[in-house]
């Protein structure tokens, strides 16, 4: 919804402050001068840092991208495609799912065919309960983890649907803060964490 209203505050000549809405084309619209402003870390910021976290924290290389079927997750699938290949890391597979799927268990098996030795999750809190528990589901520990959308809201309830490798990560711009979100992140990484909210 966001970036469908770029438009509208542009042609109004009114400031828009976005407060939840990751899409980096939001706020880097090549409009001047540009009305639209945000206090979440853009898509780029955080695809960034997922990058950096996985091959610098978690050690690993092969990884498969779970995004969501909307402007978010293309938003997403670029920036993530450029930030990998920075580090000469490319996905083995790319797998997407729509709102309200009931099962990512299908996903999960082709990356895990595919050689996927983690996995980078771009998800809301509905779905993002469902990859957890259909990843327990096919008896898959790989390392899990995903921008911050999924961070907002409680754990899935069920044991079987909170096993560990799984962290969500949100990139902060002071040395302080990302420390404090490296701790988070270490927290996370031994329970699972979801949000309700939309974001494209």
């Amino acid at each position: 919804m966001a970036l469908a209203q770029v438009p509208v505050w542009q042609e109004l000549r009114t400031p828009y402050m976005g407060a939840w809405a990751a899409g980096t084309n939001i706020t880097r619209n090549g409009q001047s001068p540009n009305y639209v402003f945000r206090v979440s870390a853009n898509d780029d910021l955080v695809d960034r840092y997922l990058a950096r976290y996985a091959a610098e924290v978690m050690k690993k290389g092969k990884p498969g991208l779970l995004l969501e079927n909307t402007a978010w997750g293309q938003s997403n699938e670029a920036g993530l495609g450029k930030w990998l290949g920075e580090r000469n890391m490319k996905p083995v597979g790319i797998e997407k799912f729509n709102w309200n799927d009931p099962d990512m268990s299908p996903q999960l098996l082709r990356l895990k065919g595919a050689g996927a030795d983690h996995v980078i999750l771009v998800a809301n809190a509905p779905e993002g309960a469902q990859v957890v528990k259909s990843r327990a589901k096919i008896g898959w520990e790989v390392p899990m983890i995903s921008h911050w959308g999924i961070s907002a809201a409680a754990s899935p309830s069920s044991p079987a649907s909170s096993p560990t490798g799984w962290c969500s990560c949100r990139p902060t711009p002071s040395s302080a803060s990302r420390a404090s979100a490296g701790r988070r992140c270490s927290r996370r990484s031994r329970r699972s964490t979801a949000s309700r909210d939309r974001r494209t």
